[in-house]
């Protein structure tokens, strides 16, 4: 149990240095591409949630147009709500008033709090590390990983309606890799992204055992001999991904790229803001509990195209909902 009476440690000395630019610079994603991928993301679960409404276990007679007031691409980018407030709404949504806010701070229980919290809205596990190995050649090789599946509610309720396919929340999956010390003359920045449902066990989240995917994506508590009540280390981290065929003339990266870690228990969980309570701006409730597990050990395999390397280094946990 961490409460808000134990002490809330910042630990910015913790974090991996080098992702793009060099070292000494963690760039967890890039602006444009992260923009557009909110955008995407912001679509498809419009998208999603129209088509739920009207999805059953047999064919619907007819198609049924969205509710009034129901989610708004606005909503999901934090854009301004009914009373004007702007960016109030970046972690909750315009209906706010059917989910928890994070409005103080609170006790910690683990390893509860590393499973899906669906009271709230929004939340996410964000894998961020730096990697080393060897080329076939023998080079050294650097390389930045992240790795981040988000949770998107669309109701606080559960669907009513008797089909496999009934959600109420969306997930992401996105997959960055940078290449340090890869060919120039080669795409040395590697990106993919994936949505899914939590319909039909599609994409979800839980806590014993821990899990959280989206199609075979995948973090995942290893099998372990009698682990400590409230670790979920080690972690197996999987993610794999090709274009398909008819992309792949257009696609920068045409051999996909994978990562196959392990990532073991490390300094954590440190509380973040006030004793993991992380404000984000003025109003009520505009704030989300933050916690994150640090120098995490890495292992396992980085592939990028044809290249398998075996690569060791450190990873970074951050927590938000």
């Amino acid at each position: 149990m961490v409460s808000p009476a134990s002490a809330s440690r910042k630990a910015t000395t913790d974090r991996p240095n080098g992702l793009r630019g060099g070292e000494g610079t963690w760039q967890r994603r890039r602006g444009g591409d992260g923009a557009a991928a909110l955008v995407v993301f912001a679509l498809v679960v419009v998208a999603i949630n129209v088509a739920g409404s009207g999805c059953s276990s047999a064919p619907p007679s007819s198609a049924r147009a969205p509710a009034a007031g129901g989610l708004t691409v606005t909503s999901l980018l934090g854009g301004a709500t009914e009373g004007g407030e702007e960016g109030r709404e970046a972690v909750g949504g315009t209906d706010s008033a059917e989910f928890a806010r994070a409005n103080a701070p609170r006790p910690f229980t683990f390893p509860a709090d590393h499973g899906p919290h669906p009271a709230f809205r929004t939340e996410w596990w964000y894998f961020t590390g730096i990697v080393r190995g060897r080329s076939a050649g023998g080079s050294p090789r650097r390389f930045g990983y992240q790795f981040t599946i988000f949770r998107q509610a669309l109701t606080a309720d559960r669907p009513s309606r008797d089909s496999a396919w009934a959600t109420r929340e969306v997930y992401m999956a996105h997959l960055g890799i940078s290449d340090l010390d890869g060919d120039p003359a080669r795409p040395r920045f590697h990106s993919y992204q994936r949505f899914s449902r939590d319909g039909l066990a599609l994409a979800g989240a839980q806590v014993s055992p821990f899990a959280v995917w989206v199609d075979s994506w995948r973090m995942e508590s290893t099998p372990r001999q009698a682990p400590p009540a409230d670790d979920i280390f080690p972690l197996r981290l999987r993610a794999r991904e090709s274009p398909a065929p008819h992309d792949a003339a257009l696609s920068p990266d045409p051999t996909g790229a994978a990562i196959d870690f392990s990532v073991g228990a490390g300094r954590g969980p440190v509380l973040q803001g006030d004793h993991g309570w992380s404000v984000k701006g003025a109003g009520a409730g505009n704030a989300s509990f933050y916690y994150s597990c640090t120098r995490l050990p890495t292992r396992g395999r980085l592939t990028i195209g044809t290249e398998i390397i075996d690569v060791e280094g450190t990873s970074w946990l951050d927590r938000e909902w």
